[in-house]
Parts: C-alpha cells; structure tokens; sequence
C-alpha cells in the first residue's frame, strides 16, 4: 500500500506543472493576440492618413 502515496503525490506534482503549463501557455496566446491586434490597429490607422493626406492635397 506504499506505492498509492507515491502515485497520488506524483499526480499532485504533474498537476501542479500542467497548471502552470496552461497559465503560461494562455498569458503568451493573449499577449501575441494583443500584438497582433495593436499591429493591425496601427496599419489601419497609417492607411487611413496617407488615404486624408492624398484627398487633402487633390483639394
């Protein structure tokens, strides 16, 4: 009956790295999303004023 203490205190500590694993896994997938959204917030916005700047200057 020794081994049951064993194999619960490993499933314990497996436990405890696939936690952490899927914490660390989720904060680097949000912050790349966060990335990539400022990435193309910002090309919207540059095209946006080279698209004002052009009609301002046919004006």
């Amino acid at each position: 009956m020794r081994f049951l203490p064993r194999f619960v205190q490993r499933f314990r500590r497996l436990q405890w790295k696939l936690t952490l694993f899927y914490i660390l896994t989720t904060m680097v997938v949000l912050l790349a999303l966060e990335v990539a959204a400022v990435l193309i917030m910002l090309g919207i916005a540059k095209y946006n004023v080279r698209r004002q700047c052009t009609v301002c200057s046919r004006k």
